[in-house]
């Protein structure tokens, strides 16, 4: 919350009034979003840079029935051409030194465990 804030990244939370259990490795979770964060702070903050007045955001919701976790953010978006590409080890649009491509394969591996 605190690295959102400093960098004027809005975060809606669309969650569930009543807790959803789901059965998942809690830690696996907490990395998951972590990645998904790191990645979104990124690209928002570029974005930033780039257009003046850009308004960052990330939101999260949760699917009570499906049990279905989104996680969107404003940014630029992904090339079609590249959004499996993304989910890669070692593949990364960041500069070099910036990334090492490995945030979304961990997160997809996690995911799908």
């Amino acid at each position: 919350a605190q690295q959102t804030a400093r960098h004027r990244i809005e975060v809606t939370l669309d969650l569930p009034s009543r807790p959803v259990k789901v059965r998942a490795v809690k830690g696996m979770v907490i990395q998951i979003l972590e990645n998904l964060f790191e990645n979104a702070i990124y690209w928002l903050k570029v974005e930033q840079r780039r257009r003046r007045g850009f308004e960052a955001g990330i939101e999260i919701a949760l699917d009570a029935r499906s049990k279905e976790l989104t996680f969107s953010d404003t940014g630029p978006g992904i090339d079609p051409h590249r959004a499996e590409e993304v989910f890669e080890a070692f593949v990364t649009a960041k500069p070099p030194g910036q990334g090492r491509g490995l945030g979304l394969y961990i997160s997809r591996e996690m995911a799908q465990y």
